[in-house]
């Protein structure tokens, strides 16, 4: 009887600690995102110099992480890279600050960070509950296609209780004022598509830099954050997001003085 429960009382063992280090990550990533979303949020709010400075600090420390992932490169792709990342991060970092000084900067913003924490939350969670398929194990082996539904959800339920307030309590402008004749209930169809959109560019990001890192052979762009890894790592899905957003905007601006 002994020697036959020994091996359980191995296994439980095992388990009990495996689960006290995920628990452990769980905490210190929780901890980390509060904290974060804090003080990002008092940087949007006060806005001008204070936010545009915010802005540089860290599309430095994310310049200097996607220099570590591409430092294994050599001549001609190193230089293709670093272009790549000095426009990319470079023109992310500018819309940021332009976003934050149109109508509804500060919503428009809240709402963006907001719906790619969503993605990411429900993405965790739905994947690491429901299972599944991964949709490219050879980049990211825990991205699920039930994690990209969780995502999806998460992002829908985020953009529709903000659409409904900006609704019911300011107004739509630049891309989204069409949103203005909408009734209740077109503004909740919306808030599908706009989810949708949203959560596809945010994972679509997530899955660039997973790539970048495969390359360079490393778990995470940094160390910075505790249980996040680098902030590479945190904000992969918010510069894609930020950028086709900001790019959104310049179009409806272009088209607005052309028509």
């Amino acid at each position: 009887m002994e020697e036959g429960t020994k091996p359980d009382r191995v296994e439980d063992a095992t388990l009990a600690r495996h689960n006290l280090r995920r628990w452990g990550d769980l905490r210190n990533r929780l901890i980390t995102a509060i904290i974060a979303m804090v003080v990002v949020g008092a940087f949007i709010y006060a806005g001008g110099t204070w936010w545009a400075g915010f802005v540089i600090i860290v599309s430095f420390a994310v310049l200097r992480e996607w220099l570590r992932l591409i430092r294994h490169r050599q001549g001609f792709q190193y230089a293709l890279w670093l272009t790549m990342g000095l426009l990319y991060i470079g023109l992310t970092g500018f819309l940021f600050v332009e976003l934050r000084e149109r109508p509804n900067g500060v919503i428009t913003l809240y709402s963006i960070i907001l719906g790619v924490i969503a993605t990411d939350t429900f993405a965790y969670f739905v994947g690491r509950f429901a299972g599944g398929k991964k949709i490219a194990p050879k980049i990211s082996p825990s991205k699920t296609w039930s994690g990209l539904f969780g995502g999806c959800l998460g992002a829908f339920v985020t953009t529709a209780i903000i659409l409904f307030y900006v609704k019911e309590n300011h107004k739509f402008y630049g891309v989204l004022e069409i949103l203005n004749t909408f009734s209740l209930i077109g503004i909740f169809a919306s808030s599908f598509l706009i989810g949708f959109l949203l959560a596809t560019v945010a994972q679509a990001g997530d899955f660039f830099e997973s790539w970048m890192k495969r390359i360079a052979d490393v778990k995470d762009s940094g160390r910075l954050l505790p249980g996040h890894g680098g902030v590479f790592d945190r904000v992969d899905g918010l510069l894609s997001v930020t950028l086709i957003a900001g790019v959104a905007e310049f179009l409806s601006d272009m088209s607005s003085f052309v028509f």
